[in-house]
């Protein structure tokens, strides 16, 4: 029993010893040797797979230059469109000969991590470098037979140190080989990057494996962080997408960069996406410290880590602000005198979305909540001309700072001209550009009842043009209440988009498609025209044809 007791415990401290402490990883050589062990051949296996496996012609200058020269000429060539990588490249390079240990009559063992396929007949490929992370103050990171070292032209050193450099990063991202890494060098040994467009670079990347794509100033990697952003994840997934000119991106995943908006410099991690002219758009700030911007003639609060967005010319575009429960936020131009009201006691701070137009006007300002959540946007605003009373989650301007959308009261209702009919609507009104009305929900003028009082509402029904005829539809269905009914919307110049009808009507399919008929409704499987009754709420294009219905 005690035998078996020592067996099992040796075999624990050796998986535990394996796990723990690492050989390393290796760059190496293929060496020819004559009958006498002398070296008649020797080059870096990089160089020797860029040639032979790959067909790739290389090139790292003049035979004159030194190790480090041959380097810089290879990452001039990656620094045109990865001038991060390069830099770090760089400076490991220049640091290569102090972190490395050259060792004579010195045999390294074989790292079995190169996973090469070919070597010369009658040679074969030995190590020369070992790397590994110091685990002593007086460890280096590079243990070089110096045996072989010496036997090498600057061109195969630079080589080595190219490789080391790089699988370096690659260690980074658990690569069980290195076949990856000499694939990269042997490009970066070639004027292959030379001609390669910014997408091709970071098709490059992610088909080698190297999860990290930087450009312009941005480090793209497909991290836990951008995760949080994405609906789908996968780690060995470059996600970086580029406009049709292979230059500019689009969107992806940001794990280092900045931004500047109004002046101040934004550290920016996760999503983010780009105008078509290279300008960030949409991006999430990251900062320690609070933030204000200038939004009008005041400064406020910025949400840590919110969504912000900018227009193509720089200017702050969208961005969320915190709303502290111990005042009122206002917002007051000539056109609108607005407070935000965070009224819960809650104890954190809530958040208010701001749009705005290029020239810094407020385009949209928006809550959370609603009418019956704790924060509100109260106050009057400038709409169609009309002073309008606003209690609302949300508020829309246009440019000239006239309230666009809102939940407006019923007691300021707006007067539209529509079909000839003077009408008028409150609630939820949102407007075209031109003015019309898109959104609204119809107020019924009372009517007196047999005593007298205004307790009596009508039906309100209206004949709307739907493509080449008119329709009946129901602006108000119910006689008890003056606001009751549902929400009509209409296309520019008052073509109906959706309500509720106040007759049978038939309804032409749109163009390519059969409706399928429902139990109860005339007409026949396929058929380009349905029959709807009165009650049903419809949904229709802009030339009156039916895309959605649904009865009542």
């Amino acid at each position: 029993m005690k035998k078996i007791m020592f067996i099992l415990i040796v075999i624990l401290l050796s998986s535990l010893s394996y796990a723990d402490v690492k050989v390393g990883n290796g760059g190496d050589v293929v060496v020819c040797r004559n009958a006498s062990n002398e070296i008649t051949s020797i080059e870096a296996l990089d160089i020797y797979e860029g040639r032979v496996r790959w067909q790739i012609e290389l090139d790292l200058g003049e035979a004159s230059l030194f190790p480090l020269q041959k380097v810089e000429l290879a990452l001039s060539r990656l620094g045109r469109i990865s001038s991060i990588r390069a830099e770090r490249y760089l400076e490991k390079a220049k640091q290569f000969e102090a972190d490395a240990l050259f060792l004579d009559n010195t045999e390294l063992p074989d790292i079995s991590d190169s996973n090469h396929l070919i070597f010369p007949k009658n040679c074969k490929v030995e190590q020369i470098i070992i790397q590994r992370t110091p685990t002593f103050p007086d460890d280096r990171r590079y243990l070089i037979s110096n045996d072989l070292w010496k036997q090498l032209d600057p061109t195969n050193k630079a080589a080595l140190i190219l490789h080391e450099i790089i699988y370096g990063e690659a260690l980074e991202y658990d690569h069980p080989d290195s076949v990856p890494t000499r694939y990269f060098s042997a490009h970066l040994m070639s004027h292959r990057f030379e001609s390669f467009t910014p997408k091709e670079m970071a098709d490059f990347l992610k088909m080698i494996r190297f999860r990290k794509f930087d450009y312009q100033g941005f480090v793209y990697d497909n991290n836990e962080e951008c995760h949080r952003h994405l609906s789908e994840y996968s780690p060995d997934w470059l996600e970086i997408q580029f406009y049709n000119d292979g230059v500019t991106v689009d969107k992806g995943c940001v794990s280092s960069g900045s931004v500047v908006v109004q002046g101040k410099t934004l550290s920016i991690r996760g999503r983010v996406s780009f105008h078509d002219n290279g300008q960030p758009h949409a991006f999430f700030p990251k900062f320690s410290d609070s933030l204000s911007l200038q939004i009008g003639e005041r400064e406020y609060s910025v949400e840590k880590r919110g969504e912000m967005q900018l227009h193509p010319d720089g200017n702050l575009k969208f961005v969320r602000l915190l709303l502290d429960n111990k005042y009122e936020t206002a917002f007051k131009s000539s056109t609108y005198d607005l407070i935000v009201i965070d009224s819960h006691d809650y104890g954190d701070s809530e958040v208010l979305k701001v749009g705005l137009y290029p020239n810094g006007i407020i385009s949209s300002l928006e809550t959370y909540g609603g009418p019956s959540y704790s924060s509100q946007i109260m106050g009057w605003g400038i709409m169609q001309g009309q002073k309008i009373n606003i209690f609302s989650d949300h508020v829309y301007f246009f440019p000239d700072g006239t309230v666009r959308g809102a939940r407006i009261s019923r007691e300021t209702p707006l007067n539209f001209t529509i079909e000839g009919h003077q009408l008028r609507f409150a609630s939820e009104v949102e407007l075209y550009d031109t003015g019309t009305l898109k959104k609204g929900l119809f107020i019924a003028v009372p009517q007196n009842n047999f005593w007298g009082t205004s307790a009596y509402f009508e039906k309100e029904t209206i004949l709307l043009s739907v493509g080449d005829s008119k329709v009946l539809f129901f602006l108000k269905d119910k006689t008890d209440d003056f606001s009751e009914g549902r929400y009509i919307l209409f296309y520019p110049g008052y073509k109906v988009q959706s309500g509720k009808i106040a007759q049978r009507t038939t309804f032409k399919a749109v163009d390519g498609r059969t409706l399928r008929i429902p139990k109860g409704f005339t007409g026949s499987e396929g058929a380009r025209t349905l029959s709807l009754p009165a009650g049903t709420w419809v949904v229709l294009d802009e030339n009156g044809r039916l895309l959605q219905w649904q009865e009542e």
